[in-house]
Parts: structure tokens; C-alpha cells; sequence
């Protein structure tokens, strides 16, 4: 491909103007990177302003996830902790008698030695060395001299991504615990011999690592542990040793050789069968109700064991009421746990549920009596006394998905669980439920006994055996028998999970019937996964009006549909989105008309879902809000086609927004009411009634606003002819109207000024709140609006030089801003050649992958020439890819 200029110019002459052009860009660039450069100045003004030793300084409090108990606070002061107060609760440190832990503060005295954070003295260091790079390329510098200029930029990164890297954390910014040992008398009391603290900065945060020590003797190979006085952990009756990342390691610390603490292994997950178990729940707070609830969930009988004086929860109180759960209205009494049970086990409970927290007393009795008769106890906030955890739990159907994270964070298992299950498809559970039934009526029919095919001995998490992919011949009539049942196991392993849940009865039967007990069989296996694809209906709102406020749910669908079914009120700029390819048709819902044309619609839909197409059903604002999108979802639904709906802008919330009109304001307005002023069949529906403090939004109310505004102001509503209202029309579009007026001159209004659909009507306080009618004024007309096309032209500002960059810090940024502006120099150097380029990058950003970030973009306007980079139209994008 080739390019000409028109009218031809000399070689030499354009080579000029590309000089020249080159020469004005470089200019540009190194002005604007003084802009920047002071902008990046005030900021790390403010980091080493947080830095200063000035008091109060910062105080932080201290917090832990784990089993032990660590509580206090410290204060910052610059680069050193000034004071603060540690309360430490751990087995392996005996605290004083009386004290319910271990307490200590920092040591205030003269002769202390003081507690200093050595990697913020290497940020300080850094960032001033910042200041000076950046007052040199501003004041004392040539700031005219590009290569003055990537020099000091390259200082700038230097330092920067020195001061990352300790804020960050990383190994080589900061020494070892066992090297970094405090002073005891830094602490008052002194700290034990035996307790080792560790301050440090890992990712801009300050972290206190605790261990306890016990001497490492090489013959007895004593290990020390931070929880030996716990003792084992049980998981379902088996004992669990406890370890961490540091067991077995030996370090020397303050000249003698020590071990650290343990951490738990992971637990055995087990499912279990809890059908007419009997559990025992002590305690009478809304955990107790939860617990209750999910022992009732699996089928066992709950037993509450509470004084007669508790307060219950309310659903508790419910369960009881109805008879779900037995109150026994007392304290514990150790025979509970021998005579409450079943008939069958001794009178033995099975579990037991303590909510009363560790540090009950009865927490502790309860866990030493249960594990003495091998009785599964969970103590809630205690994993020490637990011999079992719940885990956070997903159920579809038979389909469970348990997920823990051993005692070391609730949350994180519940945010885990939930990711987990928002992978998941629909309807996995019920498809579940059918391949069980399945999998039971081939066992059955293929005479399992006969066969010596053990059903229940397949585990669900074992591996396929060796004959899972044997080939079996049709004239192999004893294998023949168990085609069905090897089938089932292949689909089972290799369908993907969307295609399992969409499994129906109905191909149940096709294998069952497929495969018989002869030598042969006529089902070919990819039958079902071969079968017609289904039509897909999408129900979508398409917002106010203007196309940027579609959601991307919504774009993608108009992008992707093969027909588009849309009211005749969806804007011309929103259906210009739709591809050329695409067949549309519009609703002729005129008047007298509505119900023959969505009928029409209906139709339409159908034939093309049978035709296995997507039909994407476009729908002015919100699909639910007065669009008919529930009347909709059940047609499709009776049919067997399940729509997908996407939501949309309602314009009942956002016009008034573009009207400048709020809703809600205190004082003025504290509720909002949506209503349709065209009722089935096109009857009215009875408006409501007046109160000061509400916002009402009329839809489709226009072409009868005068009965509105009469049935409004009559004896039976009483609104005041006073009350501020406004009509917006076409809100959001550039031919926006608002007309601002009272329920006394609106119909003479819109008489005079004639209408502009789609619009609706705000009455109500909050229309006068920000534009109010001046004395004398019976309405006034604002035409036209413009705020989101100013806003899209705003983005392309100069000022806007980072406006695509994805910035999660200053430091972060520099790698770009650094290559984009050397490139640029480099070009102005006439330095064209590609290995002289690569040669500088591995110069400057040393290995450094500076394309790791995927994605960032640079959006530099106005450079005439540019040859490494993609052209687009005024405006050059530099992509972290192509860094």
C-alpha cells in the first residue's frame, strides 16, 4: 500500500516539514512535561510531608486473624513508632496471674533504645531524591535539552521504583526477623526471652509479625510451637498434626538457635449423612438461630439448650413456636450429651453446637466432655475447642459445594464460595438429579448383581480406571451390557458443565431406550450434543435515549442479535448501532393499535426462535418499569423459551436528572412514586393522591394531560394548581426539551408549544429546588442539550494526556510516561534504527518488562509524525503492548 501527496512536493522540501514538524512535537512534548513534572512535585511533597517527624504522627491499631488473641495500637511518628500498647494472648506465653494476657507498651524512658522502621527511612531517601531530580529538570536544568531531559527522567524512575520496592515489601528492602532483633529494654515491661516481634512494611502497610521461641536441642529434635499448648487438632475423629512454612527450619536469633511456631494442616472433608441426628445447640443469639436452621436443613432434630430468661432471635423464637425446635429451658448439664440422643446410639447425641464464643467458660467444659466421648463439637470463634468446622456451603438440589479455609478467614471462604458458584451453570443441580436417576435405572436394568458391579464403591473424587476408554465391540455381548453405564461415565467426564445442565428428560429416555442388553446398538454418541440449537430471546432496555447510556449488556446484544424487534420510540441514534446485517422491525403500536401490534411482535419473535435465531427485543428505558416486559417473559416462557432480560436506564429516574430536576432532597422531597398515565386497553388509572413530600413521575401521560392535570387538582386528590411540574421531552437527546411551569398553566403550555415524544411529567416540591420561574412566569421552555456530547469532547483534550492510562499510583505510571517521551526524543534524534531503540529500553528500564501492565494506553494528540506507533485519525495511541 502507497500513499501520494497532493499537490507533490519536493523530496527535499517534505523531508523538511518532517524535520521541522519532528522539532515542533519535541517542543510540545518537553513543555507539557513541565506541567506534569510540578504536578508530580506538589504530590511527592505530600509523601514526604506524611514522612516528617511531626507530631501527632499516625497511630494504627493492631489486629489479627488468627486463633490468638493480638490487641493494641502503635504510633508512627516520621520513621519511628513513638508508643503503643500490645496485649498478646497465646498459649505458649503464660501471661501474669490475674491478667487475662500479656501486656507491654513502648518503653517512653531516655535510655530506650528507639524503634525505627528502616525501609521508610529508604522511602524518605528516595522520595527526596526525587525532589532534587525534578527541581533540576524545572529550574536549575536546560529544560529545552532533550537529552538533559531523559536523563533525569531516567533518575526519576530510578528513584521511584526505589521507593516502591520498599513500600512494597519485598525480601531485599528489609532484614529477616532473626536478623532484625529488637532490644528488650525498647519495650517496658521488657519483652520475655522467648517472644520475638518483627515490624515491617509490606505493601504500604505496617505489619507486626509475633513469634514465641523455645531452644532448638538437634538430639531430642524438640520443636517449638506457637500453639503446642492447644494440643491436636480432630477432624471427624482423626488427629491432625500442625504445621506452617517455617517448620523444620532452625534459625539463629540473638546468638542461639530457635524454632518457631506451627500451623494446622488441612482437614478431612467429609459429607454426612444427618437424617433424624440429633444435634444439640447451646447458646440463644442469632448464631444459635443460623445453627438451628441448618441442622434442621439436613434433616436433624434440633435441641436448644438456653435459660428461660434469654432473649431469642425472632426466627428462632418462630421455629420454636411451630414446633421445629426443642427448647429446654435451662443450663447444660453434662448427662445432655448421654441422654438426648437417639435410642439406637445409646441416648448419645450426635453433634454439638456451642455459640457461646471461647472465651466461655462452658465453652471449654463442653469441648473436653465431647472429645472424651468422641462427640463432634464446633464451638463458634474457637478453632482450638472445634474437633469440626461448617463450611461455607452452596446447595443446588444434590448438587454441595463446601469450601474452608481452615480457621483462617470466614469471609474470604464466603467470597471464595460465592465466585465458585457464580461459575456454575443454571440448572446443574436438577441435571444432577436426573444423571443419579439415570445412572440407578441402567445399574438396575443391566443387572448390576450379575455383573458384580458394585454401584456405591465409586468414589466422586477418584480417577477413571484403566478400561475407561476400552473399546467395546458390538459382538462382545457381555460388554455390550455395560455400554449404557460406560457412556454415561464419558459424559459425565468430558461434556462441559453448560451442556450437563442443560440435560432433559427427554434425552434421558433417548439413552435409555438407545441401548438394550443385545450385542448392538443404534445410538450414535454424539446424538445429544449434536441436537438443534435452540432460539434465544433477549429482553433489553435501551435507557433514556442517547446510545452512551446503554449498558454494554445491551450493545453487545444489539451487535450480536440476527433480528431486532424494537418500539417505535427507541431513538434513530441507538438503532443506527444495529449492523446492516441485522433484520429490524418496528412495533406499530399507533393508536387504537397497540395490542394487534404486539401481537405482530409476538409472531415475529416466535418464527425466528424456531428458525434457532436470537431475537433481541428493544424496549424504550427499563424493560420492567411500564414496558411490558413481565407480560413478555411469561408469552416466551409458555412457549419454553426462557428470555434473558437486561435492564435499562429508566428515563422515569434519569429525565428528571437531565432537567436538572432532583427527585429526593432534603427537606423538599423524601420519596419518589413512578406511574403510567395509560392504563390496558388505554383506560386511565386512577392518580394518586397529594402529598407535599413526594416526587410523582407520570410515563406515557402527555396526550392526555389535560384530564391528568383535572383529575390531579380536583376535590379528591387536592394538589394545588401551584405545585412546580415540569415536561421532559426526549431526554438525553440532543433535541432535549424541559418545559417548566405549575398544574395551572402545563396544558396551556404544552397547548402553545405543541409536543415532542417520547416524554414524561415530574410534579411535584423538587422541580423548583435548583430552576425555579420568575415572578410573573407562567412556563418556561429550555431547548436542546449538549451535556454528553461536551462531556465526550472534554475526553479529548490536551489536559486529558493520561485519560486511558489505568493508574493505581504515581510510581506505576512512570514506565510509560518515560517511554513515550524518550521514544518521542529518540525520533527527534533521527535514532530510527530498531536495535539502536532496544539497545536504550534494555538500558534504561533494565529487564524490566514495562509491557507486563497489558492493556495501558497513552493517548498523545496532535503528533504529525510518529512511524512506531498506530495512527488514528489527530491522535496517536502508544499501547503497552506495543512498549
Amino acid at each position: 500500500m502507497s500513499a501520494s501527496v497532493w499537490p507533490p512536493v519536493a523530496p527535499d522540501d517534505l523531508l523538511k516539514e518532517e524535520e521541522a514538524s519532528l522539532a515542533r512535537e519535541l517542543e510540545w512534548l518537553l513543555d507539557s512535561l513541565q506541567d506534569t513534572l510540578h504536578s508530580l512535585k506538589a504530590g511527592l511533597e505530600e509523601c514526604v510531608a506524611l514522612l516528617a517527624p511531626r507530631d501527632p504522627g499516625s497511630t494504627l491499631v493492631l489486629s489479627s486473624v488468627r486463633s490468638e488473641s493480638i490487641k493494641g495500637f502503635v504510633t508512627r511518628v516520621g520513621t519511628r513508632i513513638v508508643k503503643g500498647n500490645i496485649r498478646l494472648r497465646l498459649p505458649s506465653l503464660p501471661h501474669p496471674r490475674g491478667s487475662p494476657g500479656f501486656d507491654f507498651g513502648v518503653a517512653s524512658s531516655a535510655e530506650a533504645h528507639e524503634l525505627i522502621i528502616d525501609q521508610l527511612i529508604s522511602v524518605r531517601t528516595s522520595i527526596n531524591s526525587c525532589l532534587d531530580v525534578v527541581d533540576a529538570s524545572t529550574w536549575t536544568g536546560d529544560k529545552t535539552n532533550a537529552n538533559f531531559i531523559s536523563g533525569q527522567l531516567r533518575l526519576l524512575y530510578d528513584n521511584l521504583e526505589d521507593a516502591r520496592q520498599a513500600l512494597k515489601g519485598d525480601r531485599d528492602s528489609h532484614k529477616p526477623w532473626w536478623e532484625n532483633a529488637l532490644d528488650e529494654k525498647t519495650f517496658d515491661p521488657p519483652l520475655p526471652p522467648n517472644l520475638s516481634l518483627h515490624f515491617y512494611i509490606l505493601d504500604a502497610a505496617l505489619v507486626l509479625e509475633v513469634r514465641t521461641l523455645e531452644p532448638y536441642n538437634p538430639a531430642e529434635e524438640s520443636a517449638f510451637s506457637l500453639r503446642r499448648g492447644l494440643g491436636a487438632v480432630v477432624a471427624l475423629g482423626s488427629t491432625k498434626t500442625q504445621q506452617h512454612d517455617e517448620v523444620n527450619q532452625t534459625f539463629s536469633y540473638m546468638g542461639k538457635a530457635e524454632r518457631v511456631s506451627f500451623d494446622m494442616a488441612p482437614a478431612l472433608l467429609t459429607a454426612v449423612d444427618s437424617s433424624s441426628h440429633v444435634h444439640l445447640i447451646i447458646g440463644s443469639n442469632p448464631l444459635a438461630g443460623a445453627r438451628c436452621s441448618r441442622s434442621l436443613g439436613v434433616g436433624a432434630r434440633a435441641i436448644l439448650l438456653a435459660p428461660e430468661d434469654a432473649l431469642l432471635h425472632y426466627g428462632l423464637t418462630k421455629r420454636i413456636d411451630t414446633g421445629e425446635v426443642e427448647w429446654l429451658k435451662r443450663e447444660f448439664r453434662d448427662e445432655d450429651l448421654t441422654t438426648l440422643g437417639r435410642e439406637e446410639i445409646n441416648h448419645v447425641v450426635d453433634a454439638v453446637f456451642v455459640t457461646l464464643g471461647g472465651r466461655h467458660a462452658m465453652s471449654t467444659q463442653i469441648s473436653s466432655l465431647c472429645r472424651r466421648l468422641r462427640i463432634p463439637i464446633n464451638v463458634a470463634d474457637a478453632p482450638n475447642l472445634c474437633s469440626f468446622t461448617l463450611l461455607s456451603q452452596y446447595s443446588d438440589g444434590p448438587l454441595q459445594v463446601g469450601v474452608t479455609t481452615s480457621g483462617k478467614g470466614c469471609k474470604l471462604a464466603s467470597r471464595i464460595r460465592r465466585e465458585i458458584a457464580s461459575s456454575l451453570p443454571s440448572e446443574l443441580g436438577q441435571a444432577v438429579d436426573r444423571l443419579g436417576s439415570m445412572r440407578r435405572r441402567i445399574w438396575e436394568e443391566d443387572h448390576a448383581a450379575e455383573l458384580a458391579l458394585d454401584l456405591e464403591a465409586e468414589e466422586e473424587d477418584s480417577g477413571q480406571p484403566a478400561t475407561f476408554n476400552k473399546l467395546v465391540t458390538p459382538t462382545d455381548a457381555e460388554a455390550a451390557k455395560t455400554r449404557r453405564m460406560r457412556w454415561l461415565a464419558q459424559i459425565c467426564e468430558y461434556w462441559p458443565l453448560r451442556r450437563l445442565a442443560s440435560i432433559t428428560d427427554a434425552d434421558i429416555e433417548i439413552v435409555l431406550k438407545s441401548y438394550t442388553n443385545s450385542d448392538s446398538s443404534n445410538l450414535d454418541p454424539t446424538t445429544l450434543d449434536n441436537r438443534r440449537r435452540r432460539g434465544k430471546i433477549i429482553l433489553a432496555g435501551t435507557g433514556p435515549g442517547h446510545p452512551d447510556l446503554l449498558t454494554t449488556a445491551t450493545l453487545k446484544a444489539i451487535q450480536t442479535a440476527d433480528i431486532v424487534l424494537a418500539d417505535k420510540l427507541v431513538p434513530g441514534p441507538i438503532m443506527d448501532l444495529v449492523p446492516r446485517r441485522t433484520t429490524i422491525h418496528t412495533a406499530k403500536k399507533f393508536p387504537g393499535n397497540a395490542d394487534a401490534a404486539q401481537e405482530e411482535l409476538h409472531r415475529l419473535a416466535l418464527q425466528a426462535l424456531q428458525a434457532e435465531k436470537t431475537v433481541l427485543r428493544l424496549k424504550q428505558g427499563d424493560p420492567y418499569i411500564f414496558g411490558r416486559g413481565a407480560e413478555e417473559f411469561h408469552f416466551f416462557r409458555e412457549k419454553g423459551y426462557i428470555p434473558v432480560v437486561l435492564p435499562g436506564v429508566t428515563s422515569a429516574l434519569s429525565a428528571p436528572l437531565f432537567a436538572n430536576i432532583p427527585p429526593t432532597h432534603r427537606a423538599v422531597a423524601d420519596q419518589v412514586l413512578i406511574c403510567t398515565g395509560t392504563g390496558r386497553h388505554g383506560q386511565p388509572p386512577d392518580p394518586p393522591e397529594h402529598i407535599p413530600s413526594r416526587t410523582v413521575v407520570f410515563l406515557m401521560a402527555l396526550h392526555r394531560l389535560g384530564a391528568l392535570v383535572t383529575s390531579l387538582t380536583g376535590e379528591d386528590k387536592r394538589w394545588p394548581k401551584t405545585t412546580p411540574c415540569a415536561v421532559v421531552e426526549r431526554a438525553s437527546c440532543p433535541d432535549q426539551r424541559v418545559l417548566r411551569s405549575t398544574l395551572e398553566f402545563v396544558t396551556a403550555a404544552v397547548e402553545e408549544e405543541g409536543s415532542r415524544p417520547p416524554g414524561l411529567i415530574v410534579v411535584g416540591a423538587a422541580c423548583g429546588v435548583l430552576e425555579e420561574l420568575k415572578a410573573g412566569e407562567r412556563w418556561r421552555v429550555e431547548d436542546g442539550f449538549e451535556g454528553l456530547e461536551g462531556l465526550s469532547r472534554a475526553f479529548g483534550r490536551r489536559e486529558d494526556f493520561f485519560r486511558d492510562l489505568e493508574v493505581e499510583g504515581v510510581i506505576d505510571v512512570f514506565p510509560y510516561l518515560l517511554h513515550a517521551a524518550l521514544v518521542i526524543v529518540l525520533e527527534a534524534l533521527e535514532m530510527e534504527d530498531q536495535d539502536g531503540r532496544d539497545g536504550l529500553d534494555e538500558d534504561l528500564f533494565g529487564g524490566c518488562d514495562v509491557a507486563a501492565a497489558g492493556g495501558a494506553e497513552v493517548a498523545v494528540e496532535g503528533l504529525a509524525v510518529c512511524k512506531p506507533f498506530e495512527r488514528v485519525g489527530d491522535v496517536v495511541h502508544v499501547r503497552g503492548t506495543d512498549v
